[in-house]
């Protein structure tokens, strides 16, 4: 059995308060990054958590809660803002795999997948026996 390997990271966006982002951050266990007046975050390079965050831990429970991690974070942007996440990560050499996940302000989203480009390969280029990166 291999494991699984990732790297992850946010772009930039602006924040209602910059305390309090960085409360989530600890949190859900990413390091939150600046520029200018724009705040973000980046997954440790740590192969055990490098990836988007899919749980936190629970000092009542002493486990770790599943979480969303656009409903996580879009209570803290901004009106107008948008946080766009993006994730890549490997398996030894079966695959490789990726994915983003955009959040607005109001909690609306929307996500893509590396995966996409099977379906976009068969209905637009005319492949008839388009096999997939892995094995």
């Amino acid at each position: 059995m291999a494991n699984y390997y990732a790297t992850a990271r946010s772009n930039y966006f602006k924040v209602k308060d910059k305390e309090k982002f960085q409360t989530l951050c600890n949190e859900i266990g990413v390091e939150m990054i600046e520029r200018d007046n724009l705040v973000g975050f980046i997954c440790s390079l740590d192969p055990d958590c490098g990836g988007l965050p899919s749980s936190k831990y629970n000092e009542e429970t002493e486990d770790h809660d599943d979480i969303d991690i656009c409903q996580e974070i879009y209570p803290h942007l901004c009106e107008g803002e948008v946080a766009v996440m993006t994730e890549a990560g490997y398996e030894k050499f079966r695959y490789v795999t990726g994915y983003a996940l955009a959040v607005n302000w109001k909690g609306e989203e929307e996500s893509i997948s590396i995966d996409k480009i099977y379906e976009l390969a068969n209905k637009n280029l005319g492949g008839e026996h388009v096999t997939k990166a892995e094995y």
